[in-house]
Order: structure tokens, then C-alpha cells, then sequence
């Protein structure tokens, strides 16, 4: 039955709740259905398509002409800084002055993450400085350093920014519900957030990381 709705990753997590309940119902002494124990269907998994960019399509976008401080170009800035710090949404949106420490090689950011609530300190890149840079002399609501809107906008305008970057092809991942396979092409264009971590991990990782 839930199949007919769901793929597969979204099914074994139902499924996992179920259980759940089910074993605090035998803690509780209610009858369980014997056949229950051995109910544990073998469901391919989703090979979701790791979302990044290479170096030229953070160039791209690094380099197009926006009308400067506009919203698009807030955007453009800030997701750029995440390609080079790795930060979320959710922290770059709550950046502050007060997170960026100016030491003898450049700049440190001192944030504590808001999902894993962990205090990291590191150097800022070259273009991470220079983004920083020109936001520095303008204080907004909060001390933040990027006057960013809610999540859903910020995506939003990042598709907006891929398209006018004339980011090229695709992203291929592979769903399942039950032993269907499904190709699901994403345009590269179809920026998010996350690209954003992904391209830093990336291509960390490409430079000997």
C-alpha cells in the first residue's frame, strides 16, 4: 500500500517507525501477529546523484554582473561563500561579524553550527576574504553579513542564478519503488543550498583534501 506513494528510502523509514511501535506494543504485553518477525522485505536502494559543481561553474557564477547589494546578488555572494566555507543555510544566514576574526594571515570564522551545534574555527579562503570584504562596512538587522531571505527565496533566486550562468547538463540519480527503477535528471541549473556544500567537499577533496 505504501508503495503505490512512496520510493523506496521514503518506505524503509515508514516501515523502521512501524516497527518501532510494534516493539513498544510487545514491551506493553499486546498481542503481535506472529508473522511480524519475520517481515523484512530486501528494497533497493536509491543512488541519489551527488550534486556539485566543477571549478568553472563556481567561476561562472562567481563572475557574473549583477546590479550590486540587489537581492540576486546578496545571493550570488552568499552561495559562493558557502562553496567556500561548507557552511549551511542555516549558518551562513546567521553569520555575524562578530563569527569573522582578523588574524595575521587574513580572517578565522568562530561559529557554533546550528544542527550539529559544533564550535569550529578556521582560515577563510582568498575569494571567501573577498566576499567578506565588501559586505564588511555595512551593518545590517542583527550584525549579520549577509542580509539574506527565508530558505525557499534563497533557493529560488539560486535557480535563477544557475540559469543566468547557462550552468550545462545534468545531474542522473537512480530511485526505486520496490524493484522499479526510476532515472531522475536534475538540470544543473536547479541550484539549492546544498550544492553549495557538496561543490566545497568536492573539490576539496579533487585538490589532495
Amino acid at each position: 500500500f505504501l508503495s503505490q506513494t512512496m520510493l523506496n528510502d521514503t518506505l524503509d523509514k515508514r516501515l523502521s517507525y512501524f516497527k518501532q511501535f510494534i516493539k513498544w506494543a510487545q514491551s506493553k504485553n499486546y498481542r503481535i501477529h506472529e508473522e511480524y518477525s519475520g517481515y523484512s522485505p530486501k528494497l533497493p536502494k536509491n543512488k541519489i546523484a551527488v550534486k556539485y559543481l566543477e571549478k568553472s561553474e563556481v567561476e561562472a557564477i562567481y563572475n557574473l554582473t549583477l546590479e550590486p547589494f540587489s537581492t540576486i546578488d546578496i545571493v550570488r555572494d552568499a552561495f559562493i561563500f558557502q562553496c567556500f566555507t561548507a557552511l549551511r543555510y542555516s549558518d551562513v544566514s546567521a553569520l555575524k561579524h562578530d563569527n569573522i576574526i582578523k588574524t595575521d594571515d587574513g580572517y578565522d570564522i568562530d561559529i557554533l553550527t546550528e544542527k550539529d551545534d559544533d564550535r569550529v574555527r578556521y582560515p577563510l579562503s582568498k575569494i571567501a576574504i573577498e566576499i567578506y570584504e565588501k559586505y564588511m562596512p555595512y551593518k545590517y538587522p542583527k550584525g549579520v553579513v549577509f542580509p539574506l531571505t527565508s530558505n525557499q527565496k534563497y533557493n529560488n533566486h539560486l535557480k535563477e542564478i544557475g540559469k543566468l550562468a547557462d550552468l550545462q547538463g545534468e545531474w542522473i540519480g537512480y530511485h526505486y519503488r520496490l524493484n522499479e527503477k526510476i532515472v531522475v535528471k536534475t538540470p544543473k541549473s536547479d541550484l539549492s543550498s546544498h550544492t553549495a556544500r557538496r561543490t566545497f567537499i568536492t573539490l576539496a577533496a579533487q585538490m589532495g583534501a
